[in-house]
This record gives C-alpha cells, structure tokens and sequence, in this order.
C-alpha cells in the first residue's frame, strides 16, 4: 500500500513539471502583440534645421529600454529613448549635439551627431509585458540641413542718402534673436558697431553725437560718438539657435553736418531785405551831389551841366541850382544810361 501511495506521488510530481515546462515554455497567446505607436514628427518630406521636433504617441506603457528612433539615410544610427509611460511625448533632438540624458539613453550615431542629409525616420517600441515589437509608419524625406537665421529687413537707414547727424534707424528681425547677438556695424574710414537689444521691431532716431543716448543701443565700440563720413550700414543677428548670422546692408550712407539756421528780418529802407546770420559788409557812401560846371556864367543864357558823384542804384533825392532856381529831382533806381539822360534833362530845363 505504502509502495503504491510512493508510485502515484512520484507521478503527480513528474506531470506538474512536465506541464510546468510546457507553460514556461510556451508562445504568447495567439493574437498578443504591442499596439502600434505613431510618429507626429518629423513629418514626412519636412525640411529641419540642426534642431528637430520630435513628437510620438505609445498607446502602451513601453518595456524599459525598448523605444527606438532610427535615422536611415545619409550616415544611419539610432536613439534609445528613456520614456516609460504611455501617452505623448515631445522634445527637441540637436542633432549636432546629441546630449545624453533624458529623453535620450543612448545613441549608436557617431560623436554623438546625426549628419545633414535625407532621412527615412522609423519609430519602435515593446510593450511593458514584452510582447513583439510594433514600430509606427516611417517618415520618409526627412530632410536635416545646416541651421540658418532667417534675414532681417531694414527699411532706414536707406542707401546713397545722406543725413545729419541725426540717423532714423528702423528694421525688423526675422526670428527672435540670440539674446545679445544684434549688431549695427558702421563700416567707413572708422569701423564703429553698436549692441542693440533683443526687440524683433525697431524703430528710433540715433544720434550719432550721442550714441548710448537712446535704450534701444547697449554697447559701442566707439564711445559715444560717430565722425562724420561715409559708411556701409549693416544689421547681423543669429538666431535664438546660434545658427550662423544673417543680415542686410545699406551702402553709402552719409552722415553729414547739421545745416544751417537761418532767419530773414524786416525790409530795409532801401527795400531790399537782409537776412539773419549771413555776413554782409557795409561801406558808407558819399551823399550824391549835383554840380553845375565850375566857372559857367549865371543867367539865362547859361549852359548848366550836372553830374552825379554817386552812381549807385539805390533812390537818391536831389536839389539842382541854375538860373537862380532850384530844381527838385527824385532819381528811382535806375540804370546808368537812364541815370545819364535824367540828368540831361534837369540841365535842359535849368536852361530855361
């Protein structure tokens, strides 16, 4: 009895291992599969800078280590990402820089760089209970290139005009820049470039005798002054990014003097108006004076003759004597030959 309760012990063990094995040892139940992911981006056929926006979405809590983004193409590698949780995840991939650290596990890219190129990006993942990967529909195209500054535009100073010490200065910047990167560079007998702020739109007068007058200039490497001359006129900024700077010239801008002021006061007695701050030189002049010729005889027989000591056009009264009469003579301003038949005149009628 003891014997048979042995035997059917013996074999009660010997099933469960064998059925043990064949459970351990088992497929996973027909159907069990990881729910496919989706990759947001990068897009198919999308142009990116040095800096990618990576989005995706895990429908499952993803197995520790098992989420992988591919770049195939130019010089393939790929990332190990650190997510751990189903939903959506997004960060920005420097692909110049690969920086290890969260979101990022590793990377099979060399120096840690995803070289400029066109990319087929794959997205795949495991799910926490180790079901056979699913891997999302791949971005084709994709397209990474040398990072860029989009251009700024300046609309003053303009080009081939000439100012005064007073400079308008007005342009708008692509994108917001990298904080302290905006420059204004005067390029002529002396090179002189200002600092200017972080603001995108820009607008205001510089004066070039005064250049940390105005907030909007931070720095100048040329005091607080500007000489006068001719210069090229350039705005260069990078971008929040550091790409490269882009900017835009004005050529042959010149910054001149201030003109002058001037003023026209009252009319002058003569009637012809002076004016405020010119120089002006004034010579006295002797009164006219008519004569009668030396030594002519008196009466009315006499052949009186005149002249004019002062020959000038401005309006001269005269008085002429002959005959024992005197003649009044208003003379406008004439000219010489009129001057010169008036007189003539007057001689005549002293005459008679």
């Amino acid at each position: 009895m003891r014997r048979r309760f042995s035997l059917c012990a013996l074999g009660f063990v010997v099933w469960l291992v064998v059925i043990g094995t064949a459970v351990i040892g088992s497929a996973p139940p027909a159907g069990a599969a990881t729910l496919p992911p989706s990759l947001v981006s990068p897009a198919t056929s999308s142009a990116n800078t040095n800096l990618v926006t990576v989005t995706f979405v895990l429908p499952e809590a993803p197995l520790a280590g098992s989420v992988t983004l591919s770049f195939v193409g130019g010089v393939s590698c790929s990332l190990t990402l650190s997510t751990s949780s189903a939903g959506t995840t997004t960060f920005t991939l420097n692909t110049t820089n690969v920086i290890i650290g969260p979101p990022v596990n590793s990377t099979t890219c060399p120096a840690n760089a995803i070289a400029f190129g066109t990319y087929n990006v794959t997205l795949s993942y495991q799910n926490s209970a180790g079901d056979p990967a699913a891997t999302a529909a791949t971005a084709t195209g994709v397209v990474i290139a040398a990072p860029i500054t989009l251009a700024p535009s300046m609309t003053s100073p303009v080009a081939s005009t000439t100012y005064t010490p007073v400079l308008p200065v007005a342009y708008v910047l692509g994108e917001a820049p990298l904080s302290g990167s905006v420059r204004l560079v005067f390029a002529g007998s002396t090179t002189c470039t200002l600092t200017m702020g972080n603001a995108t739109s820009v607008s205001f007068a510089l004066s070039t005798i005064s250049l940390l007058a105005d907030p909007a200039v931070q720095a100048s490497t040329c005091g607080g002054s500007l000489p006068q001359g001719t210069y090229d006129v350039t705005l260069a900024y990078q971008d929040a990014g550091s790409a490269p700077a882009a900017s835009v010239t004005a050529a042959v801008v010149v910054i001149g003097p201030a003109p002058p002021t001037t003023t026209t006061s009252a009319t002058t007695t003569s009637g012809v108006p002076t004016t405020t701050g010119v120089p002006t030189t004034s010579t006295a002049r002797p009164s006219p004076t008519l004569l009668g010729q030396p030594g002519a005889p008196t009466g009315p027989a006499s052949q009186p003759s005149a002249r004019l000591t002062d020959t000038s056009l401005a309006d001269t009264s005269l008085a002429a004597t002959g005959t024992g009469r005197t003649m009044p003579l208003a003379l406008a301003a004439v000219g010489t030959a009129g001057l010169g038949i008036a007189l003539m005149l007057l001689a005549r009628r002293l005459a008679f």
